[in-house]
């Protein structure tokens, strides 16, 4: 699954709930091993 939908999935389903607060991509991201901090989402 694409990313970029199951954010979107995310965002309206929190939204409808009045629970999302937003995207936000820090610079200190916490790693894991194999993998690339994408970004947090606030709620």
């Amino acid at each position: 699954m694409d990313i970029g939908i199951a954010l979107c999935h995310l965002y309206l389903a929190a939204s409808h709930d009045s629970l999302f607060g937003g995207f936000e991509r820090e610079q200190d991201g916490i790693y894991k091993k194999d993998a690339e901090y994408i970004l947090s989402v606030k709620m």
